[in-house]
């Protein structure tokens, strides 16, 4: 793949208690010395006056500005930042994503979430005429309403399949989804994994050392699966 978009671990969970506070922050500064504390305004719907109300929420910002660790009310995401223009290799990125789930495991040992996610979003290099129809050709089965592949600007596949996966002897239901789209007048793909517990189990059994377990098991997937886009559909 030419260029890694976005990589992200996210464990969902109850974490209002965790607000931009200078007890919070001081805190995770022992442990996030190469990061700045800022805030981000989250914009939500108050059911009952149907008015919108406003929440400050924690942030930390990488010195390089490359990764983010936000604390939102029902997740925190730590994320590779889309808008980092650098070419950091996946297995960079992943090892420092997992760096900051163990720093965040120490500072935040007894906070419990109920669901786990790791996704990325990659981006092909360009490709020629005959690999992009190959390529669609591949995934499009059968390729509907348009007569021929080159009248198809824009094209988009997603699959999902379910796994058993075990996290520190927990055993849980995974969706294992993948999205292929075609760029825009180019002839390049996007390609996005996620990896993530299913919605329904809401038991706060989950902390931030099985975070950590399912970064590294999604990960192999991740590559895994590139490996096979990038083969084509083939698994070798």
């Amino acid at each position: 793949m030419d260029k890694v978009l976005n990589y992200q671990a996210s464990l969902f969970g109850n974490f209002t208690d965790i607000k931009p506070s200078t007890e919070n922050v001081k805190k995770l500064l022992n442990d996030f010395s190469n990061f700045f504390p800022s805030s981000v305004t989250m914009a939500s719907i108050d059911v009952f006056s149907n008015k919108l109300k406003y929440d400050n929420r924690l942030q930390l910002v990488s010195n390089d500005h490359k990764f983010l660790i936000t604390f939102l009310v029902e997740r925190i995401d730590i994320n590779y930042s889309p808008i980092a223009k650098s070419n950091s290799s996946l297995e960079k990125i992943k090892d420092t994503i997992i760096d900051i789930i163990s720093s965040l495991s120490n500072v935040y040992a007894d906070t419990m979430g109920y669901r786990l996610s790791t996704s990325c979003k990659l981006l092909s290099p360009p490709i020629s005429e005959s690999e992009l129809s190959e390529y669609i050709t591949k995934y499009s089965n059968p390729l509907q309403f348009y007569n021929s592949i080159e009248s198809i600007n824009e094209w988009g596949q997603r699959y999902n399949s379910q796994y058993n996966e075990t996290v520190h002897s927990k055993e849980e239901l995974t969706n294992h989804i993948i999205s292929i789209d075609k760029i825009m007048n180019k002839n390049q793909f996007s390609l996005t994994i996620d990896i993530n517990t299913v919605p329904v189990n809401q038991i706060m059994k989950f902390n931030f050392s099985d975070l950590k377990e399912f970064s590294i098991l999604s990960s192999k997937k991740i590559v895994e699966y590139i490996n096979i886009f990038e083969n084509n559909g083939n698994n070798n």
